[in-house]
């Protein structure tokens, strides 16, 4: 594992251990931004998360999955009603960072078995009511992506 991805790991499992432990299992991790007191917090996770993959891969679409996720952390005042510019920049960042990634991981990586914890949990929660399936799925997906990173 590239040690600078070790700021990634710390970034991203840190602020979800530290946002369940005080705020439970939110909608998604972006309502995470209303609920801390400090908005600079939920930048810090996005920028801390992603700018070491983005210095680290030498993967175009990887990088691009980086830089989504950086505008996330760039628009976090979404309130989901789409009419704001921020509202779309926000939610369309936030797939793209996770579809990208899941790609690059296929074509990029080689790690083709990457996405099937994503793809059985989406398949979970279409069969079963899962509470909060969003923060669930993000976490999955990145989660599964910086595995792949380090493999």
């Amino acid at each position: 594992m590239n040690p600078i991805l070790l700021i990634s790991f710390i970034s991203f499992f840190g602020y979800i251990i530290y946002i369940q432990r005080k705020y439970g299992v939110l909608p998604s991790i972006s309502d995470s931004f209303y609920k801390t007191e400090n908005d600079l917090l939920f930048l810090a996770f996005t920028l801390g998360t992603a700018l070491p993959i983005i210095f680290t891969t030498p993967y175009n679409l990887m990088i691009i999955a980086g830089v989504l996720l950086t505008y996330v952390g760039l628009s976090p005042d979404f309130n989901k009603d789409g009419k704001k510019v921020e509202d779309e920049v926000h939610v369309i960042a936030a797939m793209g960072a996770v579809i990208i990634g899941m790609i690059s991981m296929v074509i990029n990586y080689k790690l083709w078995y990457i996405p099937i914890p994503l793809v059985l949990f989406l398949i979970v929660t279409k069969v079963f009511k899962i509470n909060n399936p969003t923060f669930w799925i993000e976490v999955i997906a990145f989660t599964s992506i910086l595995i792949g990173l380090c493999i």
